[in-house]
């Protein structure tokens, strides 16, 4: 037997194994519709990462996108004010992508609305707090490792029936 012959099943395994790998699979190719998300139970509260993406319902999503300020006062440390947290979120429905606000400091908004007035979010925490470190300020957070809890509801009209 020669090598040629020795070499010809290791080559069919590797010819199926790369075929199987390749094909069928519509969720693989390059061309595949985006995956529908399952409709969540509203009202629920959520956690988002910095950069995440969640989906409250078909077609309808909330990104944390940007942390605007974070002038929160540290852990363990005496502040005459409470700072402020700032945050933008993306939303997206079919009908409309918007940027919103929300705040950790009840003087300014901590609830907003988006979609015509469909949906409401409400800010309700923004970790981590910051760390007092040098005398001068607190420790830098990388922004990565923001996250924020949202509670996000559907807001339904009920229109008057009758006279």
């Amino acid at each position: 037997m020669g090598d040629l012959d020795r070499l010809n099943p290791v080559l069919a395994i590797l010819a199926a194994t790369l075929l199987c790998s390749c094909g069928g699979d519509s969720a693989d190719s390059g061309d595949a519709q985006p995956l529908k998300q399952a409709a969540v139970r509203l009202p629920a509260e959520f956690v988002i990462g910095f950069g995440e993406t969640i989906y409250v319902g078909e077609a309808v999503s909330l990104e944390f996108t940007t942390l605007v300020e974070d002038s929160r006062c540290p852990v363990s440390v005496h502040c005459t004010w409470p700072g402020n947290g700032r945050v933008l979120l993306r939303t997206e429905t079919p009908r409309i992508a918007e940027v919103i606000e929300l705040n950790t400091n009840l003087q300014f908004p901590d609830i907003a609305q988006f979609d015509a007035d469909n949906y409401k979010v409400q800010l309700r925490k923004l970790e981590p707090l910051p760390v007092a470190g040098t005398p001068s300020g607190s420790i830098s957070i990388p922004v990565s490792s923001y996250e924020i809890t949202v509670y996000v509801e559907r807001i339904v009209y009920h229109n008057p029936t009758g006279p």
